[in-house]
């Protein structure tokens, strides 16, 4: 009988040692649990942070880009137009005096300075008359490209 209240003893201790492995392991799994419900919490207020974030940047790029859009369609003024206009004139009444020096056939026009030998090679690449003018009207002052 001593056994069996021996067994009994030992039986209990070892039944309060699984409670006491239970209680902890359930506290373990609440606090996890809280962690897990304070994560989403965050995560969902840095979600909509993010989102008003965005919100608020999309609507200030579209703002901008209206405004970018207004200012393309405005006219330039009527002084610079006039300036673009005299001056694409004169670009088109010099063209033909040196066309023959541009396709590097000819020596400078009379009355202008002579262009430095090494620049000068620069021009001598052969270009159609037409790709000159469309580079002149573009203002582009570089050397051809084939």
């Amino acid at each position: 009988m001593a056994s069996y209240l021996a067994k009994e003893v030992q039986l209990a201790r070892r039944h309060e040692e699984i409670l006491s492995q239970r209680s902890v392991l359930l506290q373990q799994m609440e606090n996890h649990l809280g962690n897990k419900e304070t994560e989403k919490t965050w995560q969902a207020q840095a979600a909509d942070a993010a989102y008003k974030r965005n919100a608020a940047l999309l609507n200030d790029i579209e703002a901008v880009e209206k405004k970018l859009q207004a200012r393309a369609h405005q006219l330039p003024h009527p002084d610079i137009v006039k300036l673009e206009t005299v001056y694409w004139a004169s670009v088109e009444e010099a063209l033909p005096k040196w066309e023959q020096f541009l396709l590097g056939r000819a020596q400078t026009p009379v009355g202008f300075k002579k262009m430095n030998p090494t620049k000068q090679n620069e021009w001598n690449e052969p270009c159609s008359i037409q790709r000159l003018r469309g580079f002149m009207r573009e203002a582009s002052l570089g050397k051809c490209e084939d």
